[in-house]
């Protein structure tokens, strides 16, 4: 699976449900990203449910997500991305999210 297979998969996840503070939510609460109760997840979440355990195709998407986030956050802490901490801004929003993977996926090779 590339990097593009699990950003445009990621993608169409979290156009059908967003969330924020938790890999993946159910109608009654938190559940595991890989939960078949899953209905929205934070985009960390999706990465992960598309990606499974293939841990080259997860980081080298996540690689491209995060080099599209605008400072402080690309620069983070310690020279690190800050994805989670730009996710879970509180006036974050959706369509944020999806802007950002579509920055990500065009600028794939």
């Amino acid at each position: 699976m590339t990097p593009y297979d699990v950003l445009t998969a990621a993608r169409e996840l979290l156009s059908k449900g967003w969330t924020q503070g938790a890999y993946a939510r159910s109608a009654t609460g938190i559940v595991d990203c890989y939960s078949t109760e899953a209905i929205s997840f934070c985009l960390w979440g999706a990465v992960r449910r598309v990606a499974g355990d293939n841990h080259a195709s997860r980081s080298a998407a996540l690689a491209a997500v995060a080099a599209q986030l605008p400072e402080p956050y690309l620069s983070g802490v310690n020279g690190k991305p800050q994805l989670v901490a730009w996710h879970d801004q509180g006036d974050r929003t959706q369509a944020d999210i999806l802007a950002l993977i579509d920055r990500a996926i065009a600028s794939l090779p």
